[in-house]
């Protein structure tokens, strides 16, 4: 295995070296050339797991490994998808389509049952959303005494950076403060001040 790794990546250097704006690092290639049945990438934010994953799929089209249609590329949001798509058509020249892991289950979905499902309003609908996720909580409150406590003591203390008159250099700069922070009770009242 070693030497397979050895060699593809004496062979593909110039592709790795091209692919994104800065060459891809030697662990990035080798977790691209790795041919195994699952490949593990533990990486943090800003690290290039999309590069590495946009080039793994760059690599197996471009090497004959695999047919665009064989690959099923999936990400958590849509423009994360959309992203890696338009990625891989650049660099490659080949159509692959990136997918949300929600669109693939709603077309799984669909090819089973015959029909797709409706989409509930909440899904697409920011205020059905709100509306959906007050709901929830308004249950929990009436009948969870620990969540209703959880909650209002984010509400209290979470919800609002709190501030004395005393961090400020002049007392209207505090009032400002005070002002702009629209302070409400939990029944929407407004008040004056965080007490």
């Amino acid at each position: 295995m070693a030497r397979f790794e050895t060699e593809e990546l004496a062979r593909w250097e110039s592709f790795f070296d091209t692919f994104e704006k800065n060459p891809l690092t030697p662990e990035q290639q080798l977790s691209i050339v790795a041919d195994e049945d699952a490949t593990l990438v533990l990486a943090g934010a800003g690290s290039g797991k999309t590069s590495v994953i946009t080039a793994k799929a760059g690599y197996l089209v471009k090497a004959g490994i695999q047919k665009p249609d064989q690959i099923l590329l999936l990400a958590f949001a849509r423009d994360a998808a959309r992203e890696m798509s338009e990625r891989i058509e650049e660099r490659c020249g080949e159509p692959l389509e990136a997918r949300t892991f929600h669109a693939l289950a709603y077309d799984i979905i669909g090819a089973v049952e015959g029909t797709k499902p409706a989409l509930a309003a909440h899904a697409t609908d920011d205020k059905a959303f709100l509306a959906l996720i007050k709901d929830i909580l308004r249950a929990l409150v009436a009948t969870d005494s620990d969540v209703s406590r959880a909650i209002i003591r984010w509400f209290s203390y979470t919800h609002l950076e709190e501030k004395s008159e005393w961090d400020f250099e002049q007392k209207h700069e505090y009032y400002t403060f005070i002002e702009k922070a629209d302070l409400r009770t939990l029944q929407g009242e407004k008040v004056k001040s965080f007490e």
